[in-house]
């Protein structure tokens, strides 16, 4: 066997040990060195991971296509529940990733409004009138109430006068809001 070699990629004189075993060669050595093989084995996964980004971007329709047609049992409102529950932690603890997650969102509907409103007529065609609805229906108005947003000033007022919600001008629910924020301090 062979005390040193010369790595046919660098050209430096190396150990034995530098070099993997190769029992086709005469000398029991592969030709180049563990550190050529190793650089050579990223450089190559580099490569190959950016065509496969590249093609992955270009058939998107593709691979969306593909996935609908494979037979993958649907997922289990468990199985949801546990990912959102992953997700909520998740953005718990990294409140930059959450908005990041939540400009994401926002983009794909500016981008994609048609879809987005079927998506949402879809939902609430298959959830409207369940518990679940019902219990995002209420904690979506209990939020709406604790902020004091527009809309929920806005049903107020509307409610109270017998008008469109619609036809309620901005001045007014800013003096209503007003309203509500010194009531509820008062209660306080």
């Amino acid at each position: 066997m062979v005390d040193s070699k010369i790595c046919t990629v660098c050209k430096i004189e190396k150990s034995a040990e530098s070099f993997h075993k190769n029992k086709r060669a005469k000398t029991g050595l592969n030709p180049s060195c563990k550190l050529c093989v190793r650089n050579a084995h990223h450089r190559q996964r580099e490569s190959i991971s950016a065509k496969q980004k590249e093609w992955r971007q270009n058939n998107r329709e593709r691979l969306l296509a593909y996935d609908r047609a494979r037979d993958r049992p649907p997922r289990t409102d468990a199985v949801r529940q546990r990912e959102r529950d992953l997700r909520r932690a998740r953005d718990k603890a990294d409140p930059a990733r959450l908005e990041a997650r939540r400009s994401r969102i926002r983009e794909w509907h500016r981008a994609h409004p048609d879809q987005a409103k079927r998506n949402l007529a879809n939902w609430l065609k298959r959830n409207k009138g369940t518990d679940k609805y019902i219990l995002q229906e209420r904690a979506r108005n209990r939020r709406a109430t604790e902020a004091i947003s527009d809309g929920y000033v806005r049903r107020v007022l509307s409610q109270g006068a017998g008008i469109p919600a619609s036809a309620v001008p901005q001045s007014l629910i800013e003096a209503k809001r007003l309203h509500i924020k010194i009531m509820r301090h008062i209660k306080r």
